[in-house]
């Protein structure tokens, strides 16, 4: 499972299932289960677990899984379908010098330009061999994301019980 869009109540939840030492592949999980619960996928099912695919959806896939595609894109980038570096083919060293350069004026994350490069193109090993000049450092991107949901949970809202596990799971140590 790389990530699920949840409803419980009348509340939502996502969880991503997937890590990565590189920023915008989660980002894109993250914004695709944005899309699920944006666009009202969860009004007649409330569950909606994606598995990984090494592609994105098409729209005779799922239609639903494609529309969230095209929002998580579009959230990330202003366009639905991003095809904004100049050229078809790069090497990886040559993509991520030209998504750091484009990201200023195109106010695009680089890593996020990388890989919507591996998105238009097909050429996935390139997007994501261009990940390691894009970034100086790897470091698992759960921790960050945990991080920042432990600041958003109301602990004292939740069972006792289910605290010490919530923290455990979180990676989190004693209480917030």
């Amino acid at each position: 499972m790389a990530a699920m869009a949840l409803r419980v109540g009348d509340r939502n939840a996502i969880m991503l299932g997937k890590d990565s030492v590189f920023p915008p592949h989660l980002a894109f999980y993250l914004a695709h289960e944005l899309g699920h619960i944006g666009l009202g996928h969860l009004s007649l099912q409330p569950l909606v677990v994606d598995l990984e695919h090494p592609r994105l959806a098409s729209p005779d896939d799922d239609p639903e899984e494609a529309a969230a595609d095209r929002f998580a894109l579009e959230l990330l980038t202003g366009l639905p379908e991003p095809k904004v570096l100049p050229r078809s083919a790069y090497s990886a060293a040559e993509l991520a010098r030209v998504a750091l350069d484009a990201s200023k004026g195109l106010n695009i994350e680089p890593g996020t330009l990388a890989l919507c490069f591996g998105y238009s193109t097909g050429h996935w090993a390139t997007a994501n061999a261009a990940l390691r000049g894009i970034y100086s450092t790897r470091r698992s991107v759960w921790t960050v994301v945990n991080k920042i949901a432990l600041s958003q949970l109301s602990f004292d809202l939740i069972p006792d019980d289910a605290k010490a596990y919530l923290r455990s799971v979180l990676g989190a140590s004693g209480t917030p």
